[in-house]
């Protein structure tokens, strides 16, 4: 895929880790950006399934996803952060888009 590129993350939260996500969240955005990627933004539902986090980011193009990933693991902080992910995350669905003719961004 040419770029730019989008990815678009759903994150089914477990309640009880939220807090404890979204702290980590924190950390691990500005390293991840750091790498290469653009965050746009989060959102958490308010309505429809509960603890539902969709996060947004823009890529050069679809191997940087690829590549960020295997340059985070090998940052100190992935394992402390990965373990967080995996008692607060139920379920993730990632989704890389790019834009339609018709789109206005």
């Amino acid at each position: 895929m040419e770029g730019p590129v989008y990815l678009h993350v759903t994150l089914k939260i477990h309640a009880a880790h939220r807090a404890e996500f979204f702290e980590t969240m924190s950390n691990a955005v500005p390293i991840i950006e750091e790498l290469g990627w653009n965050f746009i933004g989060a959102w958490i539902d308010n309505v429809g399934r509960l603890n539902t986090v969709v996060d947004l980011w823009e890529l050069r193009d679809a191997n940087q996803y690829f590549e960020v990933m295997k340059e985070f693991s090998q940052r100190p902080e992935y394992p402390d952060i990965v373990a967080v992910f995996n008692k607060a995350i139920e379920e993730e669905v990632v989704h890389m888009m790019t834009k339609v003719p018709y789109g206005r961004r």
